[in-house]
C-alpha cells in the first residue's frame, strides 16, 4: 500500500489517487495487478535489502540496459553506473534532477523522486524524464553538474549563442587557444568553434533554437576542427526561465576512436571479402580439380572440375608416391 500511493501521487496524479484506490481496496489479487500495471509502465528501480530487485522496461528503454545486467546489482553501482561515480545519486533526496547516461552514451536529463519503507529494507526510485529544463533551480544543478560530470558539458545563453560555463572535457574538443576557460567564456560559438559558420551543426543548432526541442545526434561526424574528423555523441537540451527558452546545454562524449575502429574492422572484413570472391573466381574457372583433403581423408570439391571426379576420391588415402597427376600440397 505504501509504495502504491508513492508511485500514484508521483507518476498519476492525486485526481487519480481516490479512484484507484477504491478500486483495488477489494481483494489481494487486484491488489497485486495494480502493482504489476504500475511498476510495468513507471520508469523505476526498486531496492531490497541494497540490491536491485526491479527495473521498469521504460528506464530500460531511456537508458538503452536489459533487466539481465541491472537486476542483482548493488544499488549503489548502479546509479554509479546511471549517474557517474563523481555525481553519484543521493538517495534521500526528494526530487532532484540529475543527468544520467545511456549504455549507448545519450545524455538524459531527470528528475529522481525517492522514497524508501524502511521496516521492509526497501527503496524506490522513480525516474522522471525531461526533455527540457526549467528555471534557475534546474540551472544551477546543471553549472554543478558540469565540474563532476565524465563527459564534456557547456551552458550557451540564448539566442545569442554565448558560452558560459563548460568543463575541460568539452573545451578538450576546440582548437587552441580555444580550449582554454580564459579564451573561450563570454563569446559566441563561431568565434570559438572552428569551422562553425555554415556548417551542418550551426544549423542543427538553428533548429534546436527554433524548436525549442532537445536533439540527441550519436555518432556526429565534425570535419571543421584542425585536427581533422572527429565523432562525437551530443545532445542539446533547452533549459526555460518564465515560459521562455533562455539557455541550452550541450553535453559530448569523443567517440572517435570507437567508430575509428569499427570502420577499420568493416573495411577488413569488406577486403577479406572482396579476396574471397575473387579467389572463388580463381578456383571456378581454373582447368585443373581442386579439392580439400582433411585428416579423415574426407574430401571436399572446390570447383566444378572436382565435381565432376569427385567419386574417384571416395576411397582416397595418402600415398608415399602420388601419381603425375595429382599434386598435393600440405
Amino acid at each position: 500500500m505504501y509504495y502504491r500511493k508513492f508511485l500514484i501521487e508521483n507518476i498519476f496524479g492525486k485526481y487519480l489517487r481516490v479512484f484507484f484506490f477504491n478500486r483495488v481496496r477489494g481483494t489481494d489479487e487486484m491488489n497485486q495487478v495494480f502493482n504489476t500495471f504500475l511498476l510495468e509502465h513507471s520508469p523505476h528501480l526498486l531496492v531490497e535489502n541494497g540490491v536491485v530487485v526491479g527495473v521498469g522496461k521504460k528506464l530500460l528503454e531511456y537508458l538503452d540496459y536489459t533487466s539481465e545486467e541491472i537486476i542483482g546489482m548493488n544499488e549503489f553501482e548502479v546509479l554509479d553506473m546511471f549517474s557517474g561515480k563523481d555525481n553519484s545519486i543521493l538517495s534521500g533526496t526528494e526530487k532532484t534532477p540529475y543527468l544520467l547516461f545511456a549504455k549507448n552514451g545519450e545524455v538524459v536529463f531527470f528528475d529522481i523522486h525517492f522514497s524508501e519503507h524502511v521496516c521492509s529494507h526497501r527503496r524506490l526510485y522513480l525516474f522522471e524524464k525531461k526533455d527540457c529544463l526549467h528555471g534557475k533551480q534546474d540551472l544551477s544543478i546543471v553549472h554543478q553538474l558540469i565540474s563532476n560530470s565524465p563527459f564534456g558539458m557547456a551552458v550557451f545563453s540564448v539566442p545569442d549563442i554565448v558560452l558560459l560555463n563548460a568543463n575541460q572535457s568539452w573545451l578538450d574538443r576546440l582548437d587552441k587557444p580555444f580550449n582554454q576557460k580564459e579564451e573561450s567564456l563570454g563569446k559566441h560559438i563561431s568565434e570559438i568553434m572552428t569551422g562553425w559558420k555554415g556548417s551542418v551543426f550551426e544549423n542543427i543548432w538553428s533548429k534546436v533554437l527554433s524548436s525549442g526541442k532537445a536533439c540527441h545526434m550519436p555518432e556526429y561526424r565534425y570535419s571543421g576542427l584542425k585536427k581533422g574528423v572527429s565523432f562525437w555523441n551530443m545532445s542539446l537540451t533547452p533549459i526555460y526561465g518564465e515560459g521562455k527558452l533562455t539557455h541550452i546545454v550541450e553535453i559530448t562524449y569523443d567517440v572517435t576512436e570507437t567508430v575509428t575502429n569499427r570502420n577499420k574492422i568493416k573495411m577488413q572484413k569488406d577486403q577479406l571479402f572482396k579476396q574471397f570472391q575473387q579467389f572463388e573466381t580463381v578456383v571456378e574457372n581454373m582447368s585443373d580439380a581442386l579439392f580439400i583433403i582433411y585428416p579423415d581423408y574426407k574430401a571436399v570439391s572446390l570447383n566444378q572440375e572436382a565435381h565432376a571426379i569427385k567419386y574417384l576420391f571416395n576411397n582416397f588415402q595418402y600415398k608415399d608416391d602420388l601419381p603425375n597427376d595429382i599434386t598435393y600440397y600440405d
